[in-house]
């Protein structure tokens, strides 16, 4: 083998430049014996046996069933006899009993017993806050006995360690059938870490501190699991492994603690929406008590809403933020799992879905009639440079994840209203309708939008171009303010982003379902926060933040001795200026200058063959006819420069720049790519002088 291998090498073709030529092993035919078809002893005696079995069953079928119909005869019955209304009845049918529908997933059949638990644990939860509720701690009894009051004749016993923050301890309790196990725990301030059979409990007071370090920092089940264990093994409470008897245990308490952090948070959301309904009967049972108005004579006429839409040079009615973060994105591999958790602030995905799909349908139609307040150019040139709408440019590789960030919407306290998980490569628009539509769901017809984003100038264009929001929604009622207008837009949204940024890499690696309930009930908590400080807020703002701008404004208004109709008119021109087509001329005008520039050179390039042409046939004998075509070709050439020295004028280049006036067309192509780098390096410098105020 090793010789064929060698002649089939020497054999090939030698190349002297480059690599060489690729070598390819020759095909060998596999072993005969590895593609051999295997049949088992006795094989064939098997099979024949079985379709000889089969060819009996079919004749026999054939010889009792009847040859006519019509020769059967009726079969004898008795006759009926009536027994009377005291005969017994006949047995009735036995009901098959239908099992419960359990999931075959381990994950599912835990949230089903937790959904099954959770109200029958709601009222000791309340009982045990409301007796401990400005109270010293206290802890569990060694030993709990429960003696059944509904005759259920079902005793249970179990064993349960109890998790404390300095130490732990066993507690027996003997209970029936009627009270779980957990009910009782969850009386003596131990919340159980199991619905069904719990081993585990974790002290409700312990719980309470993780929640406040959960809301000041991140998720930390790990860093506390293993802090109870460096205390309890300091103290001298050892916890023996049941897996290796005789070996102390490495990692005992961290899923404990995370199914206890979990549903003791659904408990407490079960708690607080029965709360607000509660709240909200008896506001409708007070207001349906209050005595009717006297009649009168004539029914007062129907009064229109008094609110009058807030302009939205004067700030609208409502102004929000709106961001997408890539970093929060999700691993694939890690999954999901059910939860039983109904988030607070994220958009569902069906939303964001059908928004898409309507988005799809509306761009298929013909645009509309539109003429916008800046160039064409303006809202090409936003578009390219926003990164985070262009799919090409991943920021997220869609093979390993299948969530690629977060879309957040925000109020001008820095109040999150709502959020959506970003599944695409790019910042669609999808997310910013979706929320802008749910946003206009809880608002008043006559409600303003002012709405911050990024790239909100391509967005509003969409919205006049083609019927993408719902009906009812106007984009008149959406103003944008944009970033590259030099308007900065609310910073909650970076505000949110920056007290979130720690979770970013425990979410990452969790469910998707645990994720999203992170998220959302760090959002609850900045929420919660923010509104509790909202009045110092608004007070620091008003005495530090306005009334210095107001005074540094004022200062310079009488410093610079300018009326202030005069700097409103200038500020006008100045807007005007700016969304002109002079302004985005020159990007415009490169393109067409390239255009014509290209046309020149191959002109220069036809003009400098003629001529050498022109030098090799008149230096020899040349006939007439030959001498005619290159005088033909000279007129071509000079019809051809005139044509590009007029496409060149009608640029107009004298109109919209009087200073490129009566310049050569290479003269003004270096002007531009002059202009082109200077803005380059201004953008550096800039960046370059914000990192170091930065590191300052």
């Amino acid at each position: 083998m090793v010789g064929s291998r060698r002649a089939a090498r020497d054999n090939q073709r030698a190349s002297a430049s480059g690599a060489g030529v690729s070598y390819s092993s020759p095909i060998r035919k596999r072993d005969k014996h590895k593609n051999k078809k295997i049949q088992r002893l006795g094989h064939a005696a098997r099979s024949n046996v079985l379709l000889a079995r089969i060819r009996a069953l079919e004749e026999a079928v054939d010889d009792d069933s009847p040859e006519d119909v019509q020769d059967t005869e009726d079969a004898e019955m008795p006759d009926w006899n009536n027994e009377g209304d005291n005969a017994p009845a006949p047995p009735a049918p036995v009901a098959i009993p239908t099992r419960p529908i359990i999931p075959k997933n381990r994950s599912a059949r835990a949230t089903t017993s937790w959904n099954l638990l959770l109200p029958h644990l709601e009222k000791p939860f309340a009982e045990y806050r409301q007796a401990s509720y400005a109270q010293p701690p206290t802890l569990i009894l060694p030993t709990i006995t429960h003696h059944c009051t509904g005759a259920c004749g079902q005793p249970v016993s179990a064993t349960v360690q109890c998790l404390y923050t300095s130490h732990f301890q066993q507690v027996h309790i003997t209970t029936c059938a009627c009270i779980p196990v957990a009910v009782l725990l969850v009386r003596h301030g131990v919340f159980p870490a199991s619905p069904s059979r719990p081993r585990t409990g974790v002290s409700i007071d312990l719980l309470e501190v993780y929640r406040a370090l959960f809301e000041r920092s991140s998720d930390a089940i790990t860093v506390l699991a293993a802090a109870l264990h460096t205390v309890y093994g300091r103290r001298g409470f050892q916890l023996i492994s049941e897996r290796n008897p005789g070996l102390r245990a490495t990692d005992p308490f961290r899923s404990a603690l995370s199914n206890a952090v979990l549903w003791l948070s659904h408990l407490r959301d079960c708690l607080q929406v029965k709360l607000e309904a509660s709240l909200l009967a008896s506001e409708n049972a007070l207001r349906s008590s209050e005595p009717d108005p006297v009649p009168t004579a004539a029914p007062p006429p129907p009064t229109l809403p008094t609110h009058t839409p807030t302009p939205p040079d004067a700030g609208g009615d409502v102004m929000v933020g709106c961001d997408g973060n890539f970093s929060l994105r999700h691993l694939d591999s890690a999954g999901t799992g059910p939860i039983s958790y109904d988030p607070s602030y994220f958009v569902s995905k069906e939303k964001v879905k059908n928004v898409a799909e309507r988005i799809t349908i509306a761009r298929k139609k013909a645009p509309a009639k539109y003429k916008p307040p800046i160039p064409q150019e303006a809202f090409d040139a936003c578009q390219e440079s926003w990164d985070a709408a262009n799919e090409k440019k991943q920021k997220t590789d869609v093979r390993h994840y299948d969530s690629s960030g977060v879309f957040v919407m925000t109020c001008r306290h820095s109040q999150v209203l709502f959020l959506c998980d970003m599944d695409t490569p790019g910042e669609q628009q999808k997310y910013i309708v979706a929320l802008l539509e749910e946003l206009n769901s809880h608002l008043p017809p006559q409600a303003t939008i002012v709405e911050g984003y990024d790239v909100a100038c391509v967005t509003d264009h969409s919205f006049n171009l083609y019927p993408i929001l719902t009906e009812g929604f106007t984009p008149a009622r959406v103003v944008h303010y944009q970033r590259h207008a030099r308007v900065r837009p609310p910073v909650g949204v970076e505000r949110f982003w920056s007290r979130i940024r720690k979770l970013i890499p425990i979410t990452c690696n969790q469910w998707n379902s645990r994720r999203i309930w992170m998220i959302d009930k760090y959002a609850s908590f900045v929420n919660e926060e923010g509104l509790d400080g909202l009045g110092n807020w608004i007070h620091r703002q008003e005495t530090k933040n306005l009334a210095a701008k107001q005074a540094a404004a004022a200062k310079v208004l009488r410093e610079c001795r300018v009326p202030e109709d005069e700097l409103r008119s200038q500020w006008e021109a100045q807007k005007a200026a700016q969304s002109s087509l002079r302004a985005h001329a020159p990007a415009r005008l490169k393109r067409e200058l390239d255009k014509v520039l290209g046309l020149q050179v191959q002109i220069n390039a036809v003009e400098k063959s003629i001529a050498e042409a022109k030098q090799s046939i008149t230096s020899g004998d040349a006939s007439q006819e030959t001498l005619a075509l290159l005088r033909r070709l000279e007129v071509t050439h000079t019809t051809l420069s005139t044509q590009a020295e007029a496409l060149y004028a009608s640029l107009n280049i004298q109109d919209n720049f009087p200073e490129l006036q009566d310049l050569p067309l290479e003269f003004v192509r270096t002007l531009l790519m002059m202009r082109d780098l200077k803005i380059n390096i201004r953008k550096r410098a800039i960046g370059s002088f914000y990192e170091w105020e930065t590191l300052d």
